[in-house]
């Protein structure tokens, strides 16, 4: 869905309704993954694409239809590998997509976040098929729960050993590089960032590697 932020925050600026169709559960050939998603305007406008314009016509009707009051649906699309080929198409497999009115309270709200790089939820899906998954979190290492739970499904954990001073230039940079003024990320990362590395500091000693500020690995190594 980030590949359409900028198209949505442009919708949203319009003030006009429109729909946002997701694909919820992909099986097959299909070429879009879960989480793909298209949106429709009031007036016509069609953003994105969910399957590389498989089932885009069909989708597009049901947003129409959602949009004159019907309400949020789930709709199954699907053809056989060998139906798609004989109609032109390059995909098989069956979709199953959410097509619901743009909820714009959420989507400014997500847009802001994806504008300056900030985390968003649930953005990446992890299958059974990925071999190495890295995670990245402020709260994989604490004790409390749930989090200390987690320590036994990690095969190596490393925990990042910066001064105060490198840490918070470090962040200020990122929050500048992505939109804000420095006064203002100067403002967030003490108010936000540095709250959270005050929590997750005890975490340090679970770490089986201690990186240092040289972003080389420190010598006192924990397994």
């Amino acid at each position: 869905m980030r590949d359409i932020a900028e198209g949505l925050r442009g919708l949203l600026d319009t003030g006009a309704p429109f729909a946002v169709a997701t694909v919820i559960s992909a099986q097959g050939s299909s070429p879009r993954p879960a989480g793909a998603a298209m949106a429709v305007s009031a007036a016509g406008e069609a953003l994105g694409s969910i399957s590389g314009g498989c089932v885009e016509g069909a989708v597009y009707d049901t947003a129409e239809r959602v949009l004159g009051g019907e309400g949020a649906v789930v709709e199954t699309y699907g053809y056989s590998d060998d139906d798609a080929f004989a109609v032109g198409l390059t995909c098989g497999g069956t979709l199953q997509v959410l097509v619901a009115p743009a909820d714009r309270e959420l989507l400014s709200a997500w847009t802001e976040k994806v504008a300056i790089d900030e985390p968003v939820a649930n953005q990446i899906r992890v299958t059974p098929d990925d071999v190495v998954v890295i995670v990245e979190g402020n709260y994989l290492l604490l004790d409390e729960a749930p989090w200390g739970e987690l320590a036994d499904l990690l095969n190596a954990t490393a925990y990042m050993d910066l001064p105060d001073d490198v840490r918070i230039e470090r962040l200020v940079a990122r929050h500048v590089a992505f939109g804000r003024d420095r006064p203002e990320a100067l403002e967030f990362v003490r108010r936000s960032d540095e709250s959270n590395a005050r929590r997750i500091e005890p975490g340090r000693k679970h770490a089986a590697v201690l990186v240092s500020s040289s972003e080389a690995p420190s010598p006192n190594l924990r397994r």
